[in-house]
């Protein structure tokens, strides 16, 4: 349980895909999402990705004029948030070795950002 790491809600009756988990990750400044990213494959063999983008940030919208759209919303949960494997046939010791791994390399970050205050 982190109160960091925020998952969207599937409303009773509804179904998610499950191909994904987007991750909210609100740890201030304290954790760089690309190097986030970058230890959980490197350390644990977790593929996480970057994934939806927002439309006005792609080229093909920033050329038809878009660049300059107003979605704080939309920027800031893209700028902290992490996709992280999912689907069903993951096992419970996965899913558990998922979300401890993650927890565990946060930490990790946080005292090597305090250590090296960087």
């Amino acid at each position: 349980n982190n109160s960091e790491i925020r998952f969207q809600k599937t409303p009773e009756g509804d179904k998610n895909t499950r191909y994904t988990l987007p991750a909210f990750v609100n740890s201030g400044d304290s954790i760089n999402n690309d190097i986030l990213i970058e230890s959980l494959y490197d350390k644990y063999k977790i593929q996480a990705i970057v994934q939806y983008n927002p439309l006005y940030r792609y080229p093909m919208f920033i050329k038809a004029g878009f660049s300059n759209s107003y979605c704080p919303n939309t920027d800031h949960f893209f700028d902290n948030m992490i996709a992280l494997p999912n689907h069903d046939e993951l096992t419970k010791e996965e899913v558990r070795y998922i979300t401890e791994s993650l927890n565990f390399e946060m930490s990790e970050l946080r005292k090597r950002k305090l250590e090296f205050n960087i």
